[in-house]
């Protein structure tokens, strides 16, 4: 399939960025991989250099790629910014309600934790035991104890070995991070903060232990539980 197909004279900007786009994957461009200087990209696509230029704003501003004085155009890494964004304003425009998003994170973190069980390896074990032994010494500092606590849900997505998943959770997570430190804060009692522990705990030594259905099980009712604090 060629890589340049005959351009509609109407939405130049936008074809264009949409073949640019698709130069990455032919050409396997790599994140740092540089564009050909928009003159000669104009010359190319037989467009004007003003047209390409609003089609690599367009790209810039999908995330696909960054724009940098004295170097041009730069293939970005894959991030989930655009994720992030999404499920934020999602939240704040009231599109998707608090339990819409928890509903997709859930079976997200529990498919994550199955997967960790079988393919962590045991530095990634080790990072989760030292995260969640120190948790509780922070348990009194909820700012802090979220951060960990993101950084443990994390820790499994990572292990889970699937980048995409990876994506999805970090950008859920990352949207409702107040919201997870107000669940934290309701369960206050003594009695609450350790039940929230021992789940971290059971969890961690599911996965160790290679456990997918406990891993999976104990990953339900850990967000479930949390799910029910923020409805109180």
């Amino acid at each position: 399939m060629s890589e340049n197909r005959k351009i509609n004279r109407q939405n130049f900007p936008e074809q264009i960025a949409d073949q640019l786009a698709e130069i990455i994957i032919y050409r396997k461009m790599k994140p740092g991989d540089k564009f050909p200087p928009e003159l000669t990209l104009a010359a190319e696509y037989g467009v004007s250099r003003s047209v390409v230029r609003e089609a690599l704003r367009i790209l810039a501003a999908q995330g696909i790629i960054e724009v940098i004085n004295g170097k041009g155009a730069l293939v970005r890494e894959i991030d989930n910014h655009q994720l992030r964004s999404f499920f934020k304003r999602s939240l704040k425009s009231g599109t998707a309600s608090v339990r819409e998003l928890m509903e997709v994170r859930i079976p997200l973190e529990v498919t994550a934790a199955g997967l960790a069980a079988r393919r962590r390896s045991m530095d990634q074990i080790a990072e989760m035991i030292k995260i969640t032994r120190e948790m509780p010494q922070l348990i009194d500092d909820m700012q802090a104890y979220t951060d960990y606590d993101f950084q443990f849900h994390i820790l499994i997505a990572e292990a889970a070995g699937n980048t995409t998943l990876l994506h999805l959770i970090s950008s859920i997570r990352e949207s409702i991070k107040d919201l997870i430190r107000l669940g934290l804060e309701i369960q206050n009692s003594g009695k609450e903060k350790e039940r929230i522990q021992k789940f971290h705990e059971t969890i961690v030594s599911a996965i160790a232990e290679g456990d997918r259905e406990a891993s999976e099980r104990e990953m339900t009712a850990h967000l479930t539980e949390a799910l029910n604090a923020l409805e109180q």
